[in-house]
Parts: structure tokens; sequence; C-alpha cells
């Protein structure tokens, strides 16, 4: 790679570092926002409610209107993405934990049967069991001392005995470390709508005008209260 390439990189590389940084700080002024209640996201009917003072600051130009929606279209996406990788991460670590159940249950009905515990009971007998002279234990003992007996019950108190709570949790911190991003589904790309509500002194607010954005398209389409309320008239 020569040099002109590396200074190009070097560039590419800065220049996303920035796009990502403005980006955060986009969605966290979005964020202060919403904690405020200037802003009001509805993700089951897909609707944002904007207060009338901070939807006046940005109407000012049919710029700063536009860049507001596709900023807020980006904020509701980033915000469905993250409850559907959540989602997806949850039944991968669900559908990870269950096999491990199901293998540590075939384990335990394979110890559990006779030969099993026979093989298990004879193990712990031949691990307990004295050394003979050339070093060697004797594993043909027909008198299994106090130590076997408390190793054998340990063995099979061992092999009756499920997977912990630490060990699932281990489970699906594994299991979500080997998911990729590229393995989850995007959401699917979908319109928003959005109200100007006015605060008034009864209790419902007034709505000011009502919004439609297409991020497909980048169209905004914007109709006030009044011209719906008429069409809605005369379409009955």
């Amino acid at each position: 790679m020569n040099i002109l390439q590396k200074w190009r990189d070097r560039r590419a590389q800065k220049r996303k570092l920035r796009e990502l940084a403005t980006v955060s700080s986009t969605f966290a002024t979005l964020d202060r926002l919403m904690a405020s209640g200037l802003l009001s996201w509805q993700p089951k009917t897909r609707q944002m409610l904007i207060a009338e003072p901070l939807a006046t600051i940005f109407m000012q130009t049919a710029e700063k209107w536009q860049a507001f929606i596709q900023n807020l279209y980006r904020w509701t996406y980033y915000q469905q993405c993250q409850e559907a990788w959540e989602k997806y991460f949850e039944r991968e670590e669900l559908k990870a934990v269950r096999d491990a159940l199901k293998n540590d249950e075939l384990r335990m009905k394979n110890e559990e049967s006779p030969t099993g515990q026979k093989a298990a009971h004879n193990a712990a007998i031949q691990e307990a069991a004295p050394p003979s002279a050339d070093g060697t234990a004797e594993a043909n003992s027909c008198a299994p001392s106090v130590a076997s007996d408390q190793r054998s019950s340990a063995s099979l108190f061992t092999l009756h005995s499920s997977l912990s709570r630490d060990d699932i949790d281990r489970i699906r911190r594994a299991r979500r470390a080997e998911i990729a991003q590229s393995d989850m589904p995007a959401p699917k790309i979908q319109p928003f709508e959005f109200f100007c509500v006015r605060d008034t002194k009864d209790k419902e607010a007034q709505v000011v005008f009502v919004g439609h954005f297409d991020p497909d398209t980048d169209q905004i389409d914007l109709a006030t209260w009044e011209d719906v309320q008429r069409l809605m008239q005369a379409a009955k």
C-alpha cells in the first residue's frame, strides 16, 4: 500500500468518526427533548408528537424542517433496531440455554441408568482404593473404605445436579458474543406520522397540523388540522 492510499484511508476513517460523532450528538439531543416532553414517540402507532414551540424553531426554513424530520426518522429507526436486535438476542440466548439443558438432561438420564451408575460407582471406588505395594490402586477391593463411599456419593450427587444459574448466564453471554451484527435481520423501513401539538388551558392539547414522512422518497406531506377535519367531514 502506497503513501497516497494510506492517506486516503486515514481521511475516510476520520470522516466516518466525525459522522458517528454527529449522529451520536443528534440522538442525544433528541433523547433530551423526549425526556423534557417536547417530543413524544408512540411506537405502536408510529406517531410522533411535537410540541408547537419546538416545531416553530425548525419550521423557519424548509431545509431545517426537512433535516429535523429526517433526524426524527433516523432516531425512531435506531430505536426500532435496538428493540428488534434485543429480541433476537433473547431468542438466540434462550435457544442456547434450552439446548444445553436438553443435553444435560440426556447426560443425566444416561448416567442414571443401571449401567451408568455401576460404572460411576466402580470408578469412584477405584479412585479411593489404597495404593498397592507397586504403587497401583487395588482395583478389585471387596470392602470399599469410608473415603470411597464419600467419593461415590459425591460422584452421584454431581451426576444428578443440573445447570446452575452461573452456567446459564455463561451460556447466554457466550451465545450473545457469537452473534454478528450481520446475522440480525434489519427492521422494515416504514413511514411515520407526526402531529404538532399546542398546549392549552384545557386538559386536552390542541392539534395544530399533521404530517406524514416517507423515508423511501424523503417526502413530507403537511396539512393543518382544520383542513384535515374539513376533508373528513366532506368524505362522510
